[in-house]
């Protein structure tokens, strides 16, 4: 409304200047240039702006310049001999005035009809540029039916493009199951055949049927991939893959480990004949500690009396008979690794621990006579790291009747334990057997203090 306005004033503007302008410049020589003013001033209102005010001072312009200079109306004609009469001088001079008035009063009013136009076009421009932004700045139409339905369908594409994108993903999860399922399976029948020649059909029957049941797994899940491959909704497709997947995992699980298994197995027993060799090397360090040790028994039995080492006068000897147990337990194993692997690492099994209980026997020996020279303060020390070991245990959640055994074993070494401490009575044997009570103990223990909660309060605290 304000752009029609505008045109309207500007219309009618023009069609004064054009009708009445014309004559009230001719009778008015400071009339045009008022009038020109005044419509400037008219067009700026209307809209148009600082171009009204240059148009109109173009206007005015050519009327100054117009003006006869007083030079040109002073200097009398060359051409003329005698001066004009009163008459004539007086009759030419209105005249004269009057046409160059009516002149200039004309252009001035033919610049004011191009300012006019001018200023239309430029309100026609400003206004269709405003309509315009008006347009785009304006609020959005009312969605109708049609642009309701179709967006529906945009948002149904776009859905069912996601669908399809996810179970494509998970299609090729499935694929990638099968591919190594199949992998699995392979190798499995390979270690299932190394295993059977190693240690027989027997050992090896629980894992040949997990075998057989991957493969037929991974039956199934051929079918199933066909089955994937001839769907076309997404959501079964998914489904299926899912199912297949599921399939695998249950049967693959259990193969994995195994085969894990009997590869750790092969490689234990591939190694045999050098834990033989390492075994023997073992042997032969331990009949030198035997040597030692009896020549070191007999240099303590000097300085301590025979009741002070009574506990130690029989660990040569049982270390000698486990160490010749560890000697034959050796040889069944090298007799025996080459057609045997099962019974050859048995063996080599027995061996070892022989070894360790023989080195036991002479490590105490070895230890004797330091313990014997400090055997107040090695007491005092195990009774009383015994005696904490029985407080923690009161305070840890366990089966009390299961542990009496193991509780009364303790507290007779430590009553023994603090009878040497009085007597010197065996304090060797009994300083032994506070060990390997406590080493026992301790076994038992590390398990139920992770079991029992940080908040169980400690020994000696309130539990009221």
């Amino acid at each position: 409304m304000p752009r029609i306005r505008r045109l309207s004033i500007a219309a009618v503007m023009t069609a004064a200047i054009a009708l009445g302008g014309a004559p009230a410049f001719a009778a008015e020589a400071v009339g045009g240039t008022e009038a020109v003013v005044a419509s400037a001033s008219t067009l700026q209102h209307a809209g148009f702006g600082p171009d009204a005010h240059r148009v109109a001072a173009r206007s005015t312009s050519p009327t100054q310049s117009s003006s006869p200079s007083p030079s040109r109306s002073s200097s009398p004609s060359p051409s003329r001999s005698s001066s004009p009469s009163p008459s004539q001088s007086s009759s030419s001079s209105p005249s004269q005035s009057s046409s160059s008035g009516s002149t200039e009063h004309g252009r001035g009013f033919l610049w004011m009809v191009a300012a006019a136009c001018i200023g239309l076009i430029s309100l026609a421009i400003k206004g269709t540029k405003d309509s315009q932004e008006s347009e785009s700045a304006g609020p959005e139409p009312a969605p109708t039916s049609d642009d309701t339905a179709r967006r529906a369908r945009l948002k149904a594409r776009e859905e069912r493009l996601r669908a399809a994108e996810e179970a494509h993903h998970r299609v090729q999860g499935a694929n990638k199951r099968l591919v190594e399922a199949a992998e699995l399976v392979r190798t499995a029948e390979q270690e299932w055949d190394y295993a059977r020649a190693q240690f027989g059909l027997s050992a090896t029957e629980r894992f040949h049927r997990q075998v057989e049941e991957a493969k037929a797994a991974l039956s199934r899940g051929y079918d199933t991939q066909k089955r994937i491959q001839a769907a076309v909704v997404p959501q079964t497709r998914m489904r299926l893959a899912a199912e297949m997947s599921n399939d695998l995992d249950a049967a693959v699980s259990p193969l994995r480990a195994a085969t894990a298994e009997f590869t750790a197995k092969r490689a234990e027993h591939a190694a045999l004949p050098s834990r033989i060799a390492q075994a023997r090397e073992r042997l032969a360090e331990e009949l030198s500690d035997l040597k030692r040790a009896r020549e070191e028994l007999a240099s303590i039995a000097t300085i301590y009396p025979a009741k002070t080492l009574a506990s130690l006068q029989g660990n040569p000897e049982r270390a000698a008979q486990l160490l010749k147990s560890a000697r034959d337990a050796l040889e069944t194993a090298s007799a025996t690794v080459t057609k045997d692997n099962a019974r050859a690492a048995s063996a080599l099994d027995t061996a070892s621990r022989a070894l360790t209980m023989a080195g036991a026997q002479t490590g105490a020996i070895f230890s004797a006579k330091s313990d014997l020279d400090a055997i107040q303060d090695r007491l005092g020390a195990a009774i009383g790291s015994l005696s904490a070991d029985l407080t923690e245990l009161e305070g840890v959640e366990a089966d009390t009747a299961l542990l009496a055994p193991l509780v009364a074993d303790a507290q007779e070494a430590i009553a023994a334990g603090q009878a040497a401490l009085i007597t010197s009575d065996s304090p060797l044997e009994a300083l032994d057997h506070l060990r390997t009570v406590q080493a026992r103990l301790r076994v038992t223990l590390e398990p139920l203090r992770e079991a029992t909660p940080a908040s169980r309060p400690t020994p000696g605290e309130d539990r009221s």
